[in-house]
C-alpha cells in the first residue's frame, strides 16, 4: 500500500512539473493580437523582427502613447498588419523570453524600445475622367535594423520601462 501510494504521489508531481514546464514553453504565435482598436482603414505595417533570439511585442500608439494594437511577433519571423487607419502612430516594442499572457510581459527581458520618428498613414484618392485611383501608406520596419533599406524612416531608441505605453 505504502509502494502504491508513493508511486502515484511520484506520477502526480511529473504531471505537475511537465504542466508548469509546458506552461513556461507557450508562447503566443506571430500575428496574436494582444489590443487591436484601429482598423478599418487601407495602410499597411510589416514588421520584421530579425532578432533571432528575442520574441517582441509591438505596439502601434496614438501620439499620446495610448495603444491601438498590440501584436507578438516571434524571434525572426515577420508579420504584416493591414487595415490600419489614417493617422500618426508612434511604434514601441519590448523584446524578450518566456512570454507571460497573464501579465502581458516577457519573463526573460531583452529591453524596451520606440522608433524615433513617427509614422503617418494616410489615404488618398485621385481621379481621372474614367477612373478613381486609391493610394495608401506602406511601411516596413525591422526591429534590429539587419534588414537592408527597411529602416530608412526610423531607428530603434531605447525607452525605459516607465516610458513604455501600458
Amino acid at each position: 500500500m505504502f509502494k502504491r501510494s508513493l508511486h502515484l504521489i511520484y506520477v502526480l508531481l511529473v504531471l505537475i512539473s511537465g504542466a508548469s514546464v509546458l506552461a513556461q514553453d507557450s508562447r503566443p504565435h506571430t500575428g496574436t493580437l494582444i489590443k487591436d482598436t484601429v482598423r478599418g482603414g487601407l495602410g499597411e505595417l510589416t514588421i520584421i523582427n530579425d532578432n533571432h533570439n528575442l520574441d517582441a511585442l509591438v505596439m502601434l500608439t496614438s501620439p499620446d502613447k495610448v495603444p491601438q494594437i498590440s501584436v507578438f511577433i516571434r524571434s525572426g519571423e515577420l508579420l504584416k498588419i493591414s487595415g490600419i487607419a489614417d493617422g500618426t502612430y508612434d511604434v514601441y516594442f519590448k523584446l524578450g523570453n518566456k512570454w507571460d499572457g497573464s501579465s502581458a510581459k516577457f519573463t526573460e527581458n531583452g529591453g524596451h524600445y520606440r522608433l524615433d520618428r513617427s509614422l503617418v498613414f494616410e489615404t488618398t484618392r485621385t481621379s481621372t475622367s474614367h477612373t478613381i485611383k486609391t493610394g495608401y501608406t506602406t511601411w516596413t520596419v525591422a526591429l534590429e535594423e539587419a534588414v537592408p533599406d527597411a529602416n530608412i524612416a526610423a531607428r530603434k531608441v531605447a525607452v525605459s520601462e516607465d516610458e513604455f505605453p501600458i
